[in-house]
């Protein structure tokens, strides 16, 4: 677990990068920019099958803190146990937002996006989210692409299911599959 509690940003310098079996908590109001126009950043967070350590979850947005993705990015997790964990993004606080932009890749073992908070927000300006959960079988808990608690836009993007438990879900553009 690596705590953000102050604004910071994680670029490539010119060739792609890879951060493994990290689990970002941004707090105390930061913000974490993740910033793959200069070569691709992943957070890579795959466990091999059969792990018994917990799913992990690249970033986890907490109480008024923020996450933005620009270009080339890729969080993904998959295998581990839990069922309350193991979202790519997980924007978890009161007060949390994030900003997906184009070109990012979010894929979790459970939901590659997930509001758990009724007062987060979430803007997908595009990218792709998934869950290897829904898309493999291979899940290690819920089933979902999406469960947006709080207040989430989509302007494009490509997704796999949007599921609500009571948020808002704004819908302004996107390619959605099953």
């Amino acid at each position: 677990k690596l705590t953000v509690n102050h604004s910071v940003t994680i670029t490539a310098d010119g060739t792609d990068r890879t951060i493994n079996l990290a689990e970002f908590h941004v707090t105390n109001g930061a913000t974490l920019t993740v910033d793959g126009t200069n070569g691709r950043v992943t957070i890579n967070d795959i466990r091999k099958g059969g792990s018994i350590w917990t799913s992990a979850q690249p970033v986890v947005v907490e109480a008024n803190s923020g996450l933005i993705t620009r270009g080339s990015v890729t969080m993904q997790t998959k295998y581990g146990t839990g069922s309350d964990n193991g979202n790519a993004v997980n924007v978890a606080g009161e007060g949390a937002w994030a900003i997906i932009g184009e070109g990012s890749m979010l894929a979790g073992a459970n939901k590659g996006l997930y509001l758990s908070n009724a007062k987060a927000s979430a803007h997908v300006e595009g990218g792709q989210i998934a869950s290897y959960g829904s898309a493999t079988g291979t899940k290690s808990g819920d089933v979902g692409v999406w469960n947006a608690a709080g207040e989430l836009t989509i302007d494009d993007g490509t997704m796999n299911a949007v599921y609500s438990t009571g948020g808002t879900v704004r819908i302004n553009g996107g390619t959605f599959k099953d």
